[in-house]
């Protein structure tokens, strides 16, 4: 049995990270993306460890990220910090996530502006948008809770359990979403950011 290549992961979550970031899916210090370790077989076939690599408590400097694997953490399954560095303050999300889902390998939470206030937006519709809203509009809302409470925890989770959805919106903190790897994760969230964005572009009453 072969441990997949730790080092290439920590590069991949930092550049995820920064990614994240820039597209102003969250700020430097809010949300943050995770990835189960995985190993090998001798015959190719992916095994989970028990162990999640996720950014840590990293420290605001100034007004850009600041990549550092000092500041990536890493536990188990039950949030034991295996290292020096903290994780991040909605551990719980994400590993309970991966204790529900077999199937997922990543896991962001993220502070996206426009997905936000849609899932704000959403109650208030007096009739839906079209189809190319459905994955926005389907997706479940959260009952909102102190953040990085085991309440918020245990909303989240109890929204992706036993089933294989990709996209939970959290009432007034953003959204959290799930992939087999941390790309399926991210082009979850962009494709579902860019629909929230169209979706108050053309809601704006034009004068």
């Amino acid at each position: 049995m072969m441990l997949y290549d730790v080092e290439k992961l920590k590069k991949e979550l930092l550049e995820m990270d920064k990614q994240l970031y820039y597209r102003d899916l969250t700020s430097s210090g809010g949300g943050g993306p995770s990835i189960r370790i995985p190993c090998y077989n001798y015959d190719g076939t992916k095994i989970w460890t028990d162990k999640v690599l996720m950014k840590g408590w990293a420290p605001r400097v100034g007004l850009e990220w600041i990549p550092s694997y000092a500041y990536l953490a890493t536990t188990d399954l039950n949030g034991n910090a295996i290292g020096p560095e903290k994780p991040l303050m909605e551990a719980n999300i994400h590993l309970g996530i991966y204790r529900e889902r077999d199937d997922v390998g990543a896991v962001i939470h993220a502070h996206a502006p426009f997905l936000t206030a849609f899932g704000m937006a959403r109650s208030r519709l007096k009739e839906p948008p079209g189809s190319f809203f459905s994955k926005i509009m389907e997706a479940p809302m959260t009952a909102e809770a102190p953040a990085g409470s085991i309440e918020l925890a245990n909303n989240v989770v109890g929204a992706f359990k036993g089933n294989k959805r990709k996209l939970v919106l959290m009432e007034n903190h953003g959204c959290t979403v799930v992939g087999g790897d941390l790309y399926d994760a991210y082009f979850t969230l962009d494709d579902a950011e860019d629909a929230a964005k169209i979706f108050f572009f053309s809601h704006m009453k034009l004068e």
